[in-house]
């Protein structure tokens, strides 16, 4: 049976209204969102920070390691230390950058200060960098010494 002149009704094409999320809890979710994206870049740099000092202090253990070496050789050969012999000699281990003058500098690209007192028998190096600011005798910097003493030999 054919039905005639009878024709389909459109359906309107409707859609459901939009839920809006109210303005106070965009707002909430916009303020948690900076939040999450200000402290994650604090914590971020505050994780460079301490790894740039954890490498500045390896460079300056390291450096110590070496010049210890250096003082056991002496000892060992009956030799006068030289602190230019073994600066010349440091190789660092790739974690020194240096200048065409031989200067050695830290992971913040500063020089490395190493000072020596005492002569002969009793010899002292510091190695120290003065970290992040630069500036000497503020918290931010890394020091080791080391004390090199001639045991006088036993001719027996």
């Amino acid at each position: 049976m054919q039905a005639t002149g009878l024709r389909p009704v459109p359906i309107l094409d409707v859609k459901p209204p939009r839920r809006m999320t109210p303005k106070w809890l965009r707002r909430l979710l916009f303020a948690v969102l900076v939040n999450v994206l200000f402290l994650s870049a604090f914590f971020c740099y505050a994780f460079y920070v301490q790894l740039e000092r954890a490498k500045m202090a390896s460079q300056v253990s390291v450096l110590s390691a070496e010049i210890d070496h250096y003082f056991g050789e002496v000892e060992r050969d009956n030799k006068q230390p030289d602190l230019n012999t073994i600066l010349a000699r440091v190789d660092g281990r790739g974690l020194f950058a240096r200048d065409s003058s031989g200067q050695l500098f830290d992971s913040y690209g500063r020089p490395l200060l190493i000072q020596q007192t005492g002569t002969g028998g009793a010899l002292r190096v510091t190695v120290t960098s003065t970290g992040r600011d630069g500036k000497l005798g503020t918290g931010d910097d890394f020091s080791r010494e080391i004390t090199f003493e001639r045991q006088p030999k036993n001719n027996e």
